[in-house]
């Protein structure tokens, strides 16, 4: 059975570590950094140790001139440890994606970002990118392999230059560029690096199945990868107020948090616009072929939203929280000295004519992108509105004598198109006909929540009383109503249990993510009909000569049955390619076979005979034989 995850005891070293990095961060990156070196050094240790192995092996059978079948098995594993470790550590780091624009056609703009850069003594920047989000970042990227000399990539966001005006583009370029001056980068490489690193390690591990070859490296990695996460957590939140401080240092700190603060302002307007835009109510036929120029025009009308002042509010509440490196914008604005009710939010004039020529076919582009990207999702999504109106008419005549999961989809379809005051006299009404359904319980504390009323955190807990899959998002919901209020001592046990559920998903993922010939293979749970109409769809291969069907015995989530389906078949004599006739047949069977339960397919052959070995030894497991 997997060990239970402890949020408190988490929660606790997370504090630790960040009063150790507040009282002397210069010891903390240090740590960080050695840390970071572990994890490499444990697989270049292995890597090591492997090698000399092998040296030992080369160097018994010149000197004795005999080939012992020892060696033989003792090479043949240290290899495949060999390759799995350095396939691994060999692989390239992406540079970001955006369209690349040059000094000429926006000297304004890199005037700017020039002045920034020296202001702070930061990089080289070789690449600026713009991008269709409302965000900028720094990247840097090897030129040789995993190490070596780093292209820097600044990335600006269209609606971030839209949004935001010169001086508050200004303080964010100065921002990202604080991450990146002194260590910072070299730093935060090197840890990106490292995790990549090891999950990497354990996907190609467990990809090729050698229960050896993972024991070599879980005894230390289930040790040190928990406190490397904590370490690297508290040290990316150091980084982040860090960087703050370099934009006070271009921009003043008043003026740095304003800036903080109109992106907050602007993000949940973005939220807003994307919302009303998909908002099924108002969604027309034709896909909008002017997105961007109507973000354009949104950010300008920000002032004008009632909710402005509520999201202002509702921002400094929030509290720093252990589900984001990002402190909250509270404690942000008060490291960087500035008292947070002092800072106020007023739409300007967004930079974006410092793109020069490049604004509007930059504008247009995106433009196009988007409708092509949306365009048949769209289409769907309308007609499905269509349909769903219809069904919605339908179950509202038939209102008084619904129940149960009908009554569900009446309130779901009442929400999406009406109201959700509409929709919650009907939930109340579900709840009331069948106090036993979660669903109705927690969609009807959804909304109570909404409307600021503590009685729906009790109908969430009723909701997930009843269903374990509710754990995850009613804790959640729960979390951000306490934490919203300024409740977060209350929220602390709905953490907790949000943490150990998803803990243990993770688990139960892991436990069923492969198929081991030593696994544990129990007698398929079929009923008569689901197996005939299965044994029908194998009839229809020609190369499928017999076919076992068993479950794999789980411990976890138990009531979600997991099977496996092993093929014995025979290719064709006129075959040329054989595997690839094999990963054909494979795909057909995972994307043609009409099999209700979670399933693995696996193809019998030499590879595969221990799991095939297993499989036959199950009562009842052959199900069809051509």
């Amino acid at each position: 059975m997997a060990s239970s995850f402890n949020y408190e005891a988490y929660e606790t070293l997370i504090r630790k570590l960040e009063r150790q990095a507040e009282a002397n961060p210069g010891a903390y990156s240090r740590k960080v950094r050695w840390l970071t070196y572990a994890g490499y050094g444990y697989i270049y240790l292995i890597l090591l140790l492997g090698l000399a192995c092998l040296g030992l092996a080369a160097y018994s059978v010149f000197f004795t001139h005999h080939l012992h079948a020892v060696v033989v098995k003792l090479v043949y594993v240290l290899l495949v440890v060999l390759i799995l470790v350095i396939r691994t550590l060999w692989f390239k780091l992406e540079p970001p994606s955006g369209q690349a624009i040059t000094t000429s056609e926006a000297p304004e703009l890199f005037a700017l970002i020039r002045e920034v850069n020296e202001r702070l003594g930061g990089p080289r920047i070789d690449h600026v990118l713009i991008t269709d989000d409302l965000n900028a970042s720094m990247a840097q990227v090897p030129r040789f392999g995993l190490f070596g000399f780093h292209r820097s990539y600044l990335s600006i966001g269209l609606p971030l230059l839209q949004a935001l005006s010169k001086d508050q583009l200004r303080i964010v370029i100065a921002h990202e560029i604080g991450h990146l001056t002194g260590n910072h980068s070299k730093a935060f490489g090197l840890i990106y690096r490292t995790r990549a690193t090891w999950s990497r390690l354990l996907e190609r591990l467990e990809e090729e199945q050698r229960g050896w070859a993972t024991a070599i490296f879980a005894v230390f990695y289930k040790r040190y990868i928990p406190y490397y996460m904590a370490y690297t957590f508290v040290y990316a939140r150091q980084n982040e107020y860090e960087a703050d401080r370099q934009s006070a240092v271009v921009g003043g700190p008043a003026q740095t948090a304003e800036a903080l603060m109109a992106i907050h302002i602007h993000s949940r307007a973005e939220n807003r616009f994307w919302n009303d835009l998909f908002h099924e109510r108002s969604m027309t036929a034709d896909v909008p072929a002017d997105i961007y120029d109507r973000l354009k025009r949104h950010w300008q009308a920000a002032e004008g939203q009632t909710h402005v002042q509520a999201w202002r509010s509702d921002a400094l509440e929030e509290a720093t929280d252990l589900l984001d490196t990002h402190p909250s914008l509270h404690d942000r604005i008060r490291q960087l000295g500035v008292d947070p009710a002092d800072v106020t939010f007023k739409p300007q004039e967004g930079a974006s004519g410092l793109l020069g020529s490049r604004e509007a076919e930059l504008t247009q582009r995106f433009n196009r992108e988007w409708a092509s990207q949306v365009n048949k999702g769209w289409s769907q999504r309308y007609k499905e509105k269509q349909e769903s109106l219809l069904e919605l008419e339908q179950l509202r005549a038939r209102q008084d004598e619904l129940e149960g999961e009908e009554l569900l989809t009446l309130a779901h379809l009442t929400e999406r198109f009406e109201s959700s005051e509409a929709a919650r006299s009907i939930y109340e009404t579900a709840a009331g006909r069948d106090p036993e359904l979660p669903a109705a319980h927690f969609h009807l504390g959804r909304l109570l929540l909404e409307l600021q009323d503590d009685a729906g955190i009790a109908r969430l807990e009723r909701a997930y009383a009843m269903d374990d899959s509710a754990i995850v998002p009613a804790c959640r919901l729960i979390v951000d109503y306490l934490i919203e209020h300024g409740r977060e001592d209350e929220a602390d046990p709905y953490k907790a249990a949000f943490f150990e559920r998803v803990h243990h998903l993770e688990q139960a993922d892991e436990e069923r993510g492969a198929l081991h010939a030593n696994d544990t293979y129990i007698p398929h749970t079929l009923t008569r009909d689901e197996l005939e109409a299965l044994r029908k769809q194998l009839a229809g291969y020609s190369a499928i000569r017999k076919a076992y069907l068993v479950q794999k015995e789980v411990q976890l989530e138990q009531h979600d049955r997991l099977f496996a389906l092993a093929i014995q078949f025979k290719r064709p004599w006129n075959t040329q390619n054989d595997d690839k006739f094999d990963a054909e047949l494979l795909q057909s069977l995972q994307t043609s076979l009409d099999f209700p339960y979670s399933c693995f397919y696996v193809l019998l052959t030499i590879e595969n005979y221990k799991f095939g070995k297993a499989v036959k030894n199950v009562p009842g497991a052959l199900i069809y034989e051509k």
